[in-house]
Order: structure tokens, then sequence, then C-alpha cells
């Protein structure tokens, strides 16, 4: 299923949603996949204008885009549930999913992993957006591109410019960046971390785990353990722990 305009200039035939582009649309979907499309935001899905579609049960992988690999969401906050996006390729940004404008999707019993972005948010780039995680993992996601074994931007699970998600029993493990293995937190971004599990994520300068600069986190019963280059670094940043395990 395609609907979407296009540039028409390779490699992205699609501006906006190489599998699907939703405008100010709410489609119900389940029992699908969404592989190897590819479009300038939104390789997999691209959901603009308000649009809240429902996936349930959909896989999303091996897409390309410059912007949300697998998803990209514009002033739109889909609901997913049992869904998988992994293994999309972003040339900028948002591996599995790119989150902007007051974008607030949610996401429940996700899966987010394997996906690249080259200049950040392997997994997950949040701007101006704030989404609900609840039992999700983010997985083995990295900001390299076609040197997997050379680090090109930050945030390899999650990046969080001027966002505030709320992650609630979420695991973030083996995601790679320079900084910001795990989680990368900037311009003032808030986000609200319970039960959550960063491990066997790798950064630089401390960061392997999450990297903040600028914002102010809420952290509640989190464990960042085992991650190569550091647990936290934080750069004028004031971050609330209550029973923390580092």
């Amino acid at each position: 299923m395609i609907n979407s305009g296009g540039f028409g200039f390779a490699p992205f035939p699609h501006n906006r949603g190489g599998g699907i582009f939703n405008n100010g649309s709410s489609p119900t979907l389940s029992n699908l996949v969404l592989s190897a499309n590819s479009a300038m935001y939104g390789g997999g899905m691209a959901n603009l204008g308000g649009s809240s579609p429902t996936l349930t049960n959909v896989t999303i992988s091996a897409n390309i885009a410059e912007h949300g690999a697998g998803m990209a969401n514009d002033a739109s906050s889909p609901t997913l549930t049992d869904v998988t996006l992994s293994a999309n390729d972003a040339y900028i940004v948002g591996g599995g999913m790119y989150n902007t404008a007051n974008s607030n999707p949610t996401l429940t019993s996700v899966t987010i992993s394997a996906n690249i972005a080259q200049d950040g948010g392997g997994g997950m780039y949040n701007d101006d957006s704030s989404p609900t995680l609840r039992y999700v993992t983010l997985s083995s996601n990295t900001t390299a591109w076609s040197h997997p074994n050379i680090l090109s931007g930050p945030g390899g699970g999650m990046l969080n410019t001027n966002s505030s998600p709320t992650l609630t029993s979420v695991t973030i493990s083996g995601n790679a960046a320079t900084y910001g293995g795990g989680m990368l937190n900037i311009e003032n971004s808030s986000p609200t971390l319970t039960n959550v599990t960063l491990i066997s994520n790798t950064g630089e300068a401390g960061s392997g785990g999450m990297f903040n600069a600028n914002s102010n986190l809420t952290l509640t019963n989190v464990a960042i353990t085992n991650n190569t280059g550091g647990g936290m670094y934080n750069a004028f940043s004031s971050p609330t722990l209550s029973l923390i395990h580092i």
C-alpha cells in the first residue's frame, strides 16, 4: 500500500511514506508487514497533520529514509501495540522512529531493534515531542552508517531534543553512539523513566548509558549497568534520582 507525494529523485521515489502515507487520517492496521520501502520521510510509514493510526501486530523492517526510516510522525500521535521496528536505515535521524512537531505516539509492547541513523537517534529521535513507552525494548540500535564499526552521531537508543517522553518498564540495551549510547537528552528535555534498565550500551566520555545536556530528568527505580564508556554524563543538568543502581 503506497499513498504519498513525491519529489521523484533517487534513492527516494516518495517524499513521505514509502509504504503508507497518512495525512489527517487514522486507519486501523493489524497483522501487516511494511518492508523494503523508501522515502525522504517515513520509509515504512509517514503520519502527518494530526494522523492517529492504530497499529497492532505490525512489523516495519528494512525500510530506508532520511528521517524516520521505519516511521515518521509530524504533528501526529499513532498508537502501536505489539509492533516491531527493525533493521531500518536512516540517512540522517530516527532509524526506527522520528517524532517531530508535538507528536506524542503511544507504544506498548513494542520492539525497536537493529536500526541505524547516521546523525542521531538510531532507535528513536524525538524533536519537540513526548511519546509514551510501556513495555518497550530498544536494542542494538546504532548511529553508524556506511562503516558499522565507526560511530557517527549521538543517541544510539533514543535522542531527545526539547522532548519529554515517559518510559515505564522499558529496556534499553546494546545500543551504540558517540555520545549517549543508550539515551541522549539535550535542549531542555525532561523525560521521566520508571522501572527502566540501561545495560550494555556504548558511548564516549562517560556517556555509555546516558548523556544529559541542559536537561532535567526524573529517574525512579532505574538500573544503569555494564555500559561501555560510563553510565551517565551530566552537563548543566540536574536529574532527580530515586532507587537508582549505577
